[in-house]
């Protein structure tokens, strides 16, 4: 594999970190993702110059660049935001959603349950969030969507890590039926109380995804990029 831009490093790095193959607290070594990637360390160092700057990875002389852990108080934080704008495009979409977009939605979840029912929790993932996606398009707010984006992708490793929780991929189910339903019915006060105990749930179980990783890390001593979301197939 060869990469020659400096962009091309830097939306390899950026797409682990917030996949969560690269966890919190991981290492990120220069001359290793330079050889992965059939490249100088230069790009590869100023790839995570823009990382830095964007809070994603943090660098010291004597560790190099490490990959930045959330607090929980930046958690709780930015599930409260994010529970705010949701409630925003609750009452934009049921003001502005159109009938193939609801479509749309449900045959996104009707994927995402398939996976659930399968074990897939990686397939189930990505197809709910495209669903979060349209629900987020139907605002017809761009300002709106920019704002959860960021916020998303600031949460992405924990929610990763949430959803190998036992029973936690059936409650997101649960939630994100009454959202559709509740849209459907243009009831903005139901789907409201749905995003808000969705947020809420979602919370607890990034919390909770939080405090087993810090235990898994003091237990093995410094796992780094071999951490692995617990009940993973490959955990």
């Amino acid at each position: 594999m060869s990469v020659q831009l400096p962009s091309s490093a830097y939306e390899f790095l950026r797409g682990r970190i917030l996949s969560g193959e690269l966890p919190p607290r991981s290492r990120v070594k220069e001359e290793q993702i330079a050889a992965q990637l059939g490249i100088s360390r230069t790009p590869v160092r100023l790839a995570l110059t823009r990382l830095e700057a964007e809070g994603l990875v943090k660098r010291s002389p004597h560790r190099g660049a490490v990959v930045c852990q959330l607090e929980l108080d930046e958690i709780d934080e930015i599930y409260d935001i994010r529970a705010a704008l949701e409630r925003l495009v609750a009452k934009r979409a049921c003001e502005r959603a159109t009938e193939a977009e609801i479509e749309a939605m449900e045959q996104e979840l009707r994927c995402a349950e398939r996976y659930v029912e399968a074990g897939d929790v990686d397939s189930s993932r990505r197809h709910t969030a495209q669903f979060h996606a349209l629900l987020n398009r139907a605002s017809r707010s761009p300002r709106l969507i920019a704002m959860l984006r960021t916020l998303e992708e600031r949460l992405a490793a924990y929610r990763r890590w949430s959803l190998y929780e036992s029973g936690r991929a059936e409650k997101v189910k649960r939630e994100h039926r009454g959202i559709l339903e509740a849209l459907r019915r243009r009831d903005v006060a139901e789907m409201q109380y749905w995003i808000e105990d969705h947020a809420e749930r979602g919370r607890l179980a990034a919390i909770k995804a939080h405090l087993e990783e810090g235990r898994a890390r003091r237990m093995d001593g410094y796992p780094g990029a071999d951490i692995v979301p617990p009940g993973s197939p490959t955990g």
